[in-house]
């Protein structure tokens, strides 16, 4: 599942409530959430968003939330249930990582199914991808990837999913423009970064349309350059 998107959608919001509804529906599976920079969006904005939905889903006697971890509290019997079946269950949990740990994102494993949320996916390393796939391949169970984002530059994984046609049939693609949101105040911001950088600027088209941008051959520096060094520089 892939989505290009503009700023302030409200798309943090969707991903942690489909990682609540993935693990509430699936007894020991495993969800897996990371970005470019790990204490800004995995810890302080992925889980800032975890944490307010879980407080109205239920009791927080039935699961331990940390940092960038939860882990649902299950009593041995329930375990035992489980093996007897015939089904081996690890942990019931949804935890975030570091978008650099790429052998740790692609190491979960779990019969009853692994969710993968990788937010602002133009910004992370294609290596991720490569990684991803062979847990793909070597899957015990079901296996989902979801990439979002604003497409920030023409070339990568994340670009390819959404627009090569080889990429076509193995992801459900979706766009979404910041005038589209029924977030406040957006409007008047979508209107301001339309009279600040003008239709055709790659920042309107990547941070308000979520288009790719249309980088000027004959600029000093592209846009995808400046935006993963301000990535770089909030996560030091």
């Amino acid at each position: 599942f892939v989505i290009h998107s503009g700023h302030n959608i409200g798309k943090t919001a969707w991903l942690s409530n489909l990682a609540w509804w993935w693990s509430t529906t699936r007894p020991f599976s495993i969800v897996v959430d990371t970005a470019p920079t790990y204490e800004r969006q995995v810890c302080n904005v992925f889980w800032g968003e975890m944490k307010k939905w879980g407080a109205r889903i239920g009791s927080t006697n039935d699961f331990d939330i940390q940092k960038s971890k939860l882990i649902w509290k299950v009593g041995d019997e329930i375990k035992q249930k489980l093996e007897a079946s015939g089904v081996h269950a690890g942990n019931w949990m949804i935890t975030g990582e570091s978008a650099a740990n790429k052998e740790a994102i692609a190491g979960y494993h779990s019969p009853m199914g692994v969710l993968v949320l990788i937010d602002e996916a133009s910004g992370v390393d294609d290596s991720i991808f490569e990684a991803l796939e062979g847990a793909i391949s070597d899957a015990r169970g079901d296996y989902r990837l979801v990439l979002t984002g604003n497409p920030t530059k023409r070339d990568g994984e994340f670009f390819n999913a959404f627009d090569s046609p080889k990429y076509e049939s193995l992801y459900w693609r979706l766009r979404q423009t910041s005038w589209e949101s029924e977030v406040a105040d957006t409007q008047k911001w979508c209107q301001d970064m339309l009279q600040k950088y003008g239709e055709n600027s790659p920042a309107y088209r990547s941070r308000v349309l979520g288009l790719p941008p249309d980088d000027n051959p004959s600029a000093l520096i592209p846009y995808s350059s400046i935006v993963d060094a301000i990535s770089r520089h909030e996560e030091t």
